[in-house]
């Protein structure tokens, strides 16, 4: 379950923020207006967003145009979303895939040498990351 104060990226493309004062009182609303409120507020919402996806420069001005390849942005931005049993696997997988890829670059440095020793080469590696990451 979702704990936590995530801003939706979708968020950040709507311009008015009267939206959001109008969701801010739902709770204060006769019952009968909530879901009539909440439908009116939704589109409003999705009118916006759709217009403003049109303008590429405010898009890129609201940070939502980034590179698919880069895992560390993709990891980071999932573990913002607030869900704490989620935040962490997605912590352990960067450090996975960080120490793959020291591994990989250290593989690439000792290529030539096929004779180095295996328990020398995994301690070199620890104490690199540790070295990196301190």
């Amino acid at each position: 379950m979702f704990n936590g104060n995530f801003r939706h990226p979708l968020d950040n493309l709507i311009r008015d923020d009267r939206l959001f004062m109008l969701e801010a009182i739902i709770p204060f609303v006769d019952d009968r207006m909530k879901a009539p409120l909440a439908m009116y507020i939704k589109i409003m919402e999705l009118q916006s967003i759709l217009s403003a996806l049109s303008n590429k420069d405010y898009v890129n001005s609201c940070g939502l145009c980034k590179d698919l390849n880069n895992q560390d942005d993709i990891l980071s931005s999932l573990a913002g979303c607030g869900f704490s049993d989620i935040k962490e696997q997605f912590t352990n997988m960067k450090k996975a895939m960080d120490m793959m890829e020291m591994m990989n670059s250290n593989s690439m440095n000792n290529s030539g040498d096929m004779s180095s020793d295996l328990y020398g080469s995994v301690k070199d590696l620890f104490d690199e990351y540790d070295n990196n990451n301190l």
